[in-house]
């Protein structure tokens, strides 16, 4: 049409581009259906490609993982505007004994990590959240009472249990991952699988430890360095002020400003 257009992009579509066949692999055997759904992505993904060519499509990612991920399948660049992160009022509570995880119960959340290693470990766990994934953890639990499911709590109650916490444990890779900065916003020091967007807003040894594979091993291990070290709340609530609403908009304005010019 000629006119402008700025894309806030979370991330080029998962099943057009890389995750389709291992969906469509596991979902069906049959070699008719596989044929017709390869040849109907092959042209969504023909028209995706042909419509991010524009000239007037102007590409803003939410990390540099996402920023990657526009890079080699639009072949375009993109400048990177993290998304707005609330900063609460961070409550004034004694800091705990125990690890917290923040999250929907799904599988791909890899709770079950942070689960069998605090088991292992004699670690007290509170998972706040709720999803299709909860009986099972609950099953992997069974048992133990330092393992407790805090299901959905107010955002007051979150916000007293992330700043109370020893540490925020994140088990899965995201594209950037907001639970994460709302712990540091409150404080805690965060636990997390390295990868994806966690390796840009968390500032190791400062303000959180990364265990590099997806194991309750290498979490155990990364938890002995972790509780090891002093951590300052005041340089981990800084961190994550650089993703709070604020700049946020301050950015985006500069970049619709850029288009318009």
């Amino acid at each position: 049409s000629g006119q402008d257009c700025l894309i806030y992009c979370y991330s080029p579509a998962r099943m057009l581009w890389d995750s389709w066949p291992q969906a469509l692999y596991s979902r069906t055997k049959s070699p008719v259906v596989r044929f017709v759904v390869t040849r109907w992505v092959s042209r969504l993904r023909l028209w995706d490609y042909y419509e991010s060519q524009s000239a007037h499509r102007h590409f803003i990612a939410i990390s540099q993982t996402i920023a990657d991920r526009i890079q080699k399948f639009y072949h375009r660049e993109s400048k990177i505007i993290y998304p707005p992160v609330p900063q609460p009022p961070t409550p004034v509570v004694e800091r705990g004994d125990y690890y917290v995880v923040v999250s929907v119960l799904a599988a791909y959340k890899q709770i079950d990590l942070a689960i069998a290693a605090c088991r292992q470990a004699k670690r007290k766990l509170i998972i706040v959240g709720d999803g299709p994934d909860r009986e099972r953890l609950e099953t992997l639990a069974e048992g133990d009472k330092k393992i407790v499911f805090a299901g959905r709590v107010s955002e007051g109650t979150k916000h007293k249990l992330l700043a109370a916490a020893r540490g925020f444990i994140f088990s899965s890779v995201e594209d950037f991952g907001i639970a994460p900065v709302e712990a540091m916003a409150c404080g805690t020091p965060v636990l997390a699988l390295r990868g994806g967007g966690l390796s840009e807003t968390i500032i190791e040894g400062r303000t959180g430890v990364f265990f590099d594979s997806p194991d309750p091993e290498s979490l155990m291990q990364a938890m002995k360095g972790f509780e090891k070290k002093q951590w300052s709340a005041a340089v981990i609530r800084r961190q994550a002020a650089r993703f709070s609403p604020e700049i946020f908009r301050q950015e985006f304005r500069q970049a619709v400003r850029r288009v318009m010019e």
